[in-house]
């Protein structure tokens, strides 16, 4: 039994993603497009391949419009992961999604991260924050251990 597109579509942003629904062909948005809508007034950014106008969005952002419009019209996917956004962040930008930027038809996945890709940057990037504390606690171990055998033995 195979499931209808909406279902597909409801799954796939219940498990972090947020692509179109699979029959639907996005428009494909050139670079000398995007960077025509670079004002306050008509701001369209890329993010990881996905174009977004933000033009109505600018006011409500935390860092003030400045911050976008200086990046607007272009490909702005470091600044974007630079800042940290938070998933809730992410997920605010599905709505203003109006295409995919030329050259990444195949590979775009815009402001939200599948679940599965953040599992795999975790893994990659070291293990997480615990990883490098392990051996500071280790180092405290040992010089406890040794301060009190070096205590005992200077009593003795």
């Amino acid at each position: 039994m195979g499931e209808t597109d909406a279902q597909q579509q409801q799954q796939q942003q219940q498990e972090g993603g947020a692509a179109a629904p699979p029959a639907a062909k996005q428009r494909v948005i050139s670079k000398e497009e995007m960077a025509k809508h670079n004002t306050e007034d008509d701001c369209w950014i890329a993010v990881h391949g996905k174009v977004y106008d933000i033009t109505k969005f600018l006011p409500d952002h935390p860092g003030g419009p400045e911050v976008i419009t200086n990046i607007a019209g272009q490909d702005t996917s470091e600044e974007f992961e630079e800042i940290g956004h938070s998933d809730s962040a992410r997920h605010q930008a599905v709505p203003y999604e109006i295409g995919v930027l030329e050259g990444h038809e195949e590979t775009a996945t815009g402001c939200v991260v599948p679940k599965d890709e953040k599992a795999k940057k975790a893994a990659s990037s070291g293990g997480g924050g615990m990883s490098g504390i392990i051996p500071l606690i280790l180092v405290a171990i040992i010089a406890i251990l040794t301060y009190f055998i070096i205590a005992r033995q200077s009593t003795t």
